[in-house]
């Protein structure tokens, strides 16, 4: 992986990727689609959304990034001066990680050197969607006739975990993220798009991501 970044973290995407478009491929292959339009449509029309998402994250934090990160930290402070004072550690906690979001939003447009990284990672999902079966196959069928069966219940375990994580973690994200939305605007909250976006990716992080952005919209409503 950190010899050869340029191979290893293509194929790490587009086994992500593979995972979580398979069962939208199968749907299609099953009403008619060929495998290769299927694949080629799916992966396209998931890249498009996901721009759509980057472009809407980029718009609303960018420009609101500022009043959000002043907002949370007035709301850290203004917890601490309630508890008299004894929260002092968590708040320079809260401003550090403000400040560290600001850094991030700063180096966005250095990410456009990943550009390369994942049009591979799409292309290579593309024929792991068309041709990964028989790929898989031929894995299997070279491993000792006792093991393959073993072999291939674990791949196709593995395929399935993977996929169901990014769908069910994409769905509860979107959920989160809509009622986050719709409950800051009912009580008149301000920043509430931007809190949303925010939350929606936060959301991807294992645990801690949704605590960070509930914690967020805590500290502007405080």
């Amino acid at each position: 992986a950190v010899l050869m970044p340029l191979v290893v973290t293509p194929i790490v995407i587009a086994l992500i990727v593979t995972a979580t478009l398979d069962p939208l491929v199968s749907v299609l292959v099953r009403r008619g689609w060929g495998r290769v339009i299927a694949s080629v449509a799916a992966v396209v029309g998931s890249t498009l959304v996901v721009i759509l998402l980057l472009v809407l994250a980029v718009v609303s934090l960018a420009e609101q990034a500022g009043e959000v990160g002043a907002g949370v930290e007035a709301g850290a402070r203004s917890v601490d001066d309630t508890a008299g004072g004894t929260l002092g550690v968590a708040v320079e906690g809260v401003v550090q990680l403000v400040q560290g979001v600001h850094a991030i939003v700063a180096l966005g447009g250095a990410l456009a050197s990943f550009l390369v990284v994942v049009a591979l990672g799409l292309l290579l999902s593309v024929a792991f969607l068309v041709d990964g079966g028989s790929l898989w196959a031929r894995i299997v069928h070279r491993a000792p006739e006792t093991h393959r069966p073993a072999l291939d219940g674990a791949g196709s375990r593995a395929l399935g975990v993977l996929g169901g994580y990014m769908i069910g973690t994409a769905a509860i994200s979107g959920v989160g993220a809509a009622s986050q939305w719709v409950m800051m605007a009912i009580l008149g909250i301000p920043l509430a798009l931007p809190v949303a976006v925010l939350s929606f990716i936060l959301c991807f992080i294992p645990y801690i991501g949704g605590f960070l952005s509930t914690g967020i919209a805590f500290l502007l409503t405080v």
